[in-house]
């Protein structure tokens, strides 16, 4: 079979992270999992809320997993970049409820990646307000910042690929 990203290559450093996940409870109201992990849904980030009918709650769980988390650390990655690396790496997009679990499981993410701010996109899209816009999820505080602030946010795809965002696959 005829792989067209079997001469892909990505032009840019990248950093890859692989993180072991516990079972994905996708019936939680979506609601509830924002409430259950967030320490900041300050008025800008509201917008996350009102997508709630585009990733309804399941009447399954994911078991454990891992997901992979790319960074393109010079902050010169993008969206295309992104979805080309998971079909080169045969990983497969992340939605919403897995970034959710992301932050319940590892609160204090930023630190031990050894940074101030983190942002992870799920890498499953969805259309609001008339553009494709992802969920994602945000640490951020300084080293002596435990726990550190947390919250959710609906943002256009464009916005991902700085040096601080994560895309999440598994």
């Amino acid at each position: 079979m005829n792989d067209p990203f079997s001469s892909f290559v990505i032009p840019f450093q990248t950093n890859e992270q692989v993180l072991p996940l516990d079972e994905v409870d996708l019936t939680i109201p979506w609601e509830t999992a924002i409430d259950n992990i967030s320490t900041d849904v300050v008025e800008p980030f509201r917008s996350i809320r009102k997508v709630a009918d585009l990733f309804p709650p399941q009447e399954i769980r994911l078991q454990p997993h891992h997901l992979t988390l790319l960074n393109f650390a010079n902050g010169d990655g993008n969206w295309p970049l992104a979805l080309q690396w998971m079909h080169r790496a045969g990983r497969r997009p992340t939605n919403p409820r897995q970034i959710f679990a992301l932050v319940r499981r590892y609160p204090n993410l930023a630190h031990s990646l050894g940074l101030e701010r983190v942002a992870i996109a799920a890498t499953e899209t969805c259309e609001y307000d008339g553009r494709v816009q992802a969920c994602a999820a945000w640490w951020h505080g300084d080293a002596q910042t435990v726990p550190l602030t947390r919250g959710v946010e609906l943002e256009g795809i464009a916005c991902f690929g700085r040096a601080d965002c994560w895309f999440a696959f598994f």
